[in-house]
C-alpha cells in the first residue's frame, strides 16, 4: 500500500519534467524521508544538479536546526554553488535574522565573499560599507577588520586598491599616524611594498618620505648600498638634486654622505678628497692587520 502510495507521489512529482536518474533518485529519498510534495517540489526541478538536491533534501532533516521553507526557499538557487548554499545556511545557524542573511544570499558574491559579510554581520558591523561585489573577499575583510577596530576605513574603502594596499594604510591608521601623512602614501598607484617603506619611515619620523622616493628613482642605477644612503639623507634634509648629483658620483656610505651634505656644497675635488681619505684608511687597517698576523706567526 504505502509502496504504491509512493509511486503515485513519484510519478506526480516527476510528471511531464526530464529528470536524470541522479535527481530521480534524490526526489524517491525525499518521499522515503516523509518530506511533503511541498517540501520536495522546492528541490525537484530540472535546474538543480543532484549534488544541489542532495544539499537542499537534508536542510529538513537536520538534527540540530530545523529550517523553515521561507530560510530553504532562500538558500534553494540553482545558480548557487554548494559553497555558497552552505554560506548561507551557516548564516541561519549562526542565528542571524533572515534580513541579514538576505544582504548576502546573493549570485553577485562568491563564497569566499559571502563569508566576509557574514563574518561582519555576526561581529555587528556596518556590513553595507563592503558588501559590494567591486570589492573581492579579501579587500571586503580589510574593511570589515578596520570597521571592527573603529578605524576610518574612508581612507582605504576604494576598489582601486589591492587588499595588500588596503592592509599598509590601515596599519597606519593603527599606529595612529595623522590622517594627512596616511593621505601622502594613500594612492592606488604606489605599490604595497612602496607603501610599506613610506609607512615606516612616517613611523620613524622621517622629514620628507617623498623625497626618499624620488631619489631611488633618480639614481636607480646606483648599488643598492649607496643609492639607500642616498635615498635616506634625502628624506631627511632640504638638501638639492644639484648637490646629490654630484655626490651620486662616488661610492659613499650613509655617514659620508650626511658628512659631505653638512659641510656644504661638495666640489668634485672635495669628492675626490674623501675617496682619497677613505682609500689610505683601508690601506692603513690592511697593513695593522699584516702587522698583526707578523707578531702571531712569531
Amino acid at each position: 500500500m504505502q509502496e504504491a502510495e509512493d509511486k503515485r507521489r513519484l510519478d506526480n512529482l516527476i510528471k511531464n519534467k526530464k529528470f536524470t536518474k541522479a535527481q530521480i533518485g534524490q526526489i524517491e529519498a525525499g518521499i522515503r524521508d516523509h518530506l511533503t510534495d511541498e517540501q520536495i517540489g522546492v528541490f525537484a526541478s530540472e535546474c538543480f544538479t543532484a549534488t544541489q538536491m542532495l544539499f537542499i533534501k537534508r536542510l529538513y532533516t537536520l538534527p540540530n536546526r530545523k529550517f523553515t521553507l521561507k530560510e530553504i526557499e532562500l538558500i534553494a538557487n540553482p545558480d548557487f554553488s554548494i559553497g555558497q548554499m552552505d554560506m548561507i545556511k551557516w548564516g541561519f545557524n549562526s542565528n542571524l535574522s533572515f534580513e541579514q542573511v538576505k544582504i548576502y544570499a546573493s549570485t553577485e558574491f562568491t563564497e569566499a565573499q559571502m563569508d566576509v559579510i557574514r563574518a561582519g554581520l555576526q561581529d555587528y558591523i556596518q556590513v553595507e560599507q563592503y558588501a559590494d561585489a567591486r570589492f573581492d573577499a579579501g579587500q571586503m575583510d580589510e574593511i570589515r577588520i578596520g570597521l571592527k577596530s573603529g578605524l576610518d576605513v574612508s581612507l582605504y574603502k576604494d576598489p582601486d586598491f589591492n587588499k595588500n594596499q588596503m592592509f599598509q594604510i590601515r596599519l597606519g591608521l593603527e599606529s595612529k599616524l595623522p590622517v594627512e601623512q596616511i593621505k601622502k602614501y594613500a594612492n592606488p598607484r604606489l605599490s604595497a611594498d612602496d607603501m610599506f617603506e613610506y609607512r615606516k619611515l612616517l613611523e620613524k619620523g622621517v622629514k620628507y618620505p617623498e623625497r626618499y622616493f624620488e631619489t631611488k628613482k633618480r639614481y636607480k642605477n646606483l648599488p643598492d648600498d649607496t643609492l639607500q644612503a642616498l635615498a635616506h639623507t634625502a628624506a631627511n634634509s632640504t638638501v638639492s638634486y644639484e648637490k646629490l648629483d654630484v655626490i651620486a658620483k662616488g661610492n659613499f656610505t650613509e655617514e659620508q654622505i650626511k658628512f659631505l651634505i653638512s659641510v656644504g656644497k661638495p666640489s668634485d675635488k672635495a669628492i675626490k678628497e674623501q675617496m682619497t681619505t677613505e682609500k689610505n684608511l683601508e690601506k692603513a687597517v690592511k697593513k695593522g692587520r699584516h702587522r698583526g698576523d707578523d707578531k702571531v706567526n712569531r
